[in-house]
């Protein structure tokens, strides 16, 4: 079996990191299918993700190609990024528009494809073009969608002129449709579309076996208080992943006297903004912030703690 793959998200740093692109990827690899991976060209001179995780990585097994398509010079966008409105409007032409007309363009002729595989909104266009063209089934996949709230907040008639891109993708039909559980409430948006036919609604999560050492011994190991009781959280620190709530929630936690602790796995942009809420509510006793792990210590993290939120 081989698979085009189409995304302008990527596998950033590293192959010990929890993405689940990358286990999606290395799964595949692993099962003999082989994928055309094609994104953007990513580069730490002009792109967040790279700067604060590591430039995504160029070889992920034998049944991977990695394309990279450079949409003008790293060290133009570098220059250019630093107007902050120059930014997105750039940002947006390239993953918008140009992305998808180069996308089609190289790989229409190709037709050795058994899926096309669209990775969230900005691919879904192209690979449904793509599958039409080979005559083959299409999966598209989200990571979740802020329609709902968007809604909430704006009222649906702006966010359809506003977040024009994001409605035509997740009414886009396809054979198969995966749309991540991460609390954006993307299934009921997938109702309200009309698209739920062949939509499956899950979380992400994690596949290992338990290592052969004891809980005590793990938390021994990481210098972790052995006689607490522990919850855990893996993801990236970002605004959208809503981690204030775990905080907020220890607000209450924390007047029942017990000796419970949370340990934020994971890094990102809101790592300042969460410490700095968790230095007002005094809650320095009650919080452990372990930054990004390879992937092996995040199973001893998740096997040491007592709850995985």
């Amino acid at each position: 079996m081989k698979i085009l793959m189409i995304s302008c998200h990527d596998v950033w740093g590293g192959l010990d990191t929890f993405s689940p692109m990358l286990k999606i990827l290395k799964k595949m690899d692993e099962s003999g299918i082989k994928v055309d991976f094609v994104s953007t060209e990513k580069t730490a001179d002009f792109d967040e993700s790279s700067k604060m995780y590591g430039e995504p990585v160029k070889f992920i097994g034998k049944n991977i190609d990695i394309e990279r398509i450079r949409i003008f010079s790293p060290k133009l966008l570098k220059i250019l990024y630093k107007n902050s409105l120059m930014k997105r409007i750039i940002g947006k032409i390239r993953a918008e528009y140009i992305f998808p007309r180069l996308v089609y363009s190289r790989y229409k002729d190709k037709r050795d494809y058994d899926i096309v595989y669209g990775y969230e909104i900005y691919a879904v266009k192209v690979a449904r073009r793509l599958a039409d063209r080979f005559r083959v089934p299409l999966v598209t996949r989200f990571q979740g969608s802020f329609i709902h709230s968007w809604e909430a907040k704006f009222g649906k008639e702006y966010c359809q002129k506003k977040y024009k891109l994001h409605y035509d993708a997740l009414k886009t039909k396809a054979d198969l449709i995966i749309m991540t559980n991460d609390g954006t409430e993307g299934d009921k948006t997938l109702k309200e579309l009309k698209n739920t036919e062949n939509m499956r609604f899950w979380r992400n999560g994690f596949d290992f076996a338990p290592s052969n050492e004891t809980k005590e011994e793990l938390r021994k190991k990481h210098n972790i208080q052995n006689d607490a009781f522990y919850t855990v959280s893996v993801c990236r620190l970002s605004k959208w992943k809503k981690c204030e709530r775990i905080i907020e929630a220890y607000r209450y936690i924390s007047k029942s006297g017990e000796n419970i602790k949370h340990i934020f796995v994971g890094d990102g942009e809101e790592r300042q903004s969460l410490s700095e809420l968790i230095e007002k509510y005094g809650l320095k006793d009650y919080f452990i912030f372990v930054g990004s792990q390879p992937h092996d210590k995040v199973k001893e993290f998740l096997q040491l703690s007592d709850i995985f939120l």
